[in-house]
């Protein structure tokens, strides 16, 4: 999807998994950002916010408890059926959650490689090892040391 159909009304796939989920007071409050977002980034040109688009942004802005509703369903709406990668990088292993920007953006779900998940769970990050690279899912130690002890 271009940025050039997002502005022209087409919501993005975590706006439409807002409304599914029912909150559509969130959904229209993130399409308002994302519209924002994408008239000052157009032609990859950066430009800070003028009075009016910041009054606009506080106006819509996501309360609390709607931004953790919102990241349960971006995080908890997909999990990788195999591991998938970008390249040669491990962008996501099997079991883990695939964010739906992610899963939209690249057709993971059109290629098989993700499952839906019919009530978005708890989101989770990922298991991370001391260097910040992703942990094993399954119960081998993601450190040599753990593995020693």
């Amino acid at each position: 999807m271009t940025k050039q159909q997002q502005v022209e009304g087409t919501e993005n796939a975590l706006t439409r998994e807002l409304r599914a989920a029912g909150m559509d007071k969130a959904a229209d409050k993130l399409a308002v950002h994302h519209t924002l977002h994408l008239s000052l980034t157009g032609d990859n040109q950066h430009r800070p916010l003028e009075q009016h688009e910041q009054a606009a942004q506080n106006r819509h802005a996501l309360t609390v408890s709607e931004l953790k509703r919102a990241r349960q369903v971006e995080y908890g709406t997909w999990v990788a059926t195999e591991d998938i990668y970008h390249g040669a990088a491990l962008a996501f292993r099997q079991g883990q959650s695939v964010p739906v920007s992610n899963v939209e953006q690249h057709g993971y779900d059109e290629l098989q490689l993700v499952r839906r998940i019919e009530e978005p769970a708890e989101a989770t990050p990922a298991p991370r090892s001391s260097r910040g690279v992703p942990a094993k899912v399954d119960n081998i130690p993601a450190e040599p040391e753990a593995a020693a002890k």
